[in-house]
């Protein structure tokens, strides 16, 4: 699993596994998918705040928050607009792991996997391609 942090348009940190979805017909990329997203923040407890000299707020202890992104979804695979997201980024070591033990303990659970719609054998790990028999891929550009 390839985690990244995205980081959208409109501000927002999403931790979660990108893939690129191109058109079968075209080879266009048509859709980012996000698995098992969830919006990253860094949470400031103001009595860890303090500033050193003149320079800005510091925060001696932040803690992180994740929660679900888009938590009405009945699926796991999000697939977003291409245009917007602005950068996907390595997650530091603590990030991920924090992140990881929260799939693991959604996963034991009983956390359903969610429908798939994609053939992930005919192409690489980073990307996926529709097939006919997974539906039609959403067109923001309106070809």
């Amino acid at each position: 699993m390839s985690v990244k942090i995205a980081r959208l348009k409109n501000g927002e940190d999403i931790i979660c596994e990108i893939k690129e979805v191109y058109a079968k017909e075209t080879n266009k990329l048509a859709a980012i998918s996000l698995e098992d997203p969830y919006l990253v923040s860094i949470i400031d407890d103001p009595a860890n705040m303090f500033r050193d000299g003149d320079g800005p707020f510091k925060t001696s202890n932040p803690k992180l928050g994740m929660y679900p992104w888009a938590p009405l979804s009945a699926e796991r695979t999000i697939f977003i607009d291409p245009t917007e997201l602005l950068c996907a980024y390595d997650p530091q070591e603590q990030v991920l792991e924090q992140y990881t033990k929260l799939l693991e303990a959604i996963n034991h659970g009983g956390g359903s996997a969610g429908g798939g719609i994609v053939d992930e054998s005919l192409v690489s790990p980073n990307q996926v391609t529709f097939t006919e028999e997974s539906g039609t891929v959403p067109d923001w550009e309106g070809d």
